[in-house]
């Protein structure tokens, strides 16, 4: 099995080892195009199973949970520094 495909009708854990990584020395920038660069692949791939349909709408709804939760914690960090500057200027 690669990648999440069943044998014999028994789906199971994608087997990651069979997969290309990149080189353990690669940056985190490296490591997230990489990652970002499978799942477009993923999201962009027809699916051919019903189960590969479904788990590509729920990872489209996995990244809009992460997205909204980065803009919030991104607005909660800067009104958070914003007071704590304010606070230490007076």
């Amino acid at each position: 099995m690669t990648n999440g495909t069943s044998l014999g009708g028994i789906h199971r854990e994608a087997d990651a080892s069979t997969t290309e990584h990149p080189a353990s020395s690669s940056t985190l920038s490296d490591v997230c195009a990489d990652l970002h660069q499978r799942v477009t692949n993923f999201l962009n791939a027809e699916p051919k199973e019903e189960v590969v349909r479904r788990t590509q709408q729920q990872t489209k709804v996995a990244l809009q949970v992460i997205e909204k939760a980065l803009r919030d914690y991104e607005y909660a960090l800067c009104h958070y520094l914003t007071t704590l500057v304010t606070t230490v200027a007076c």
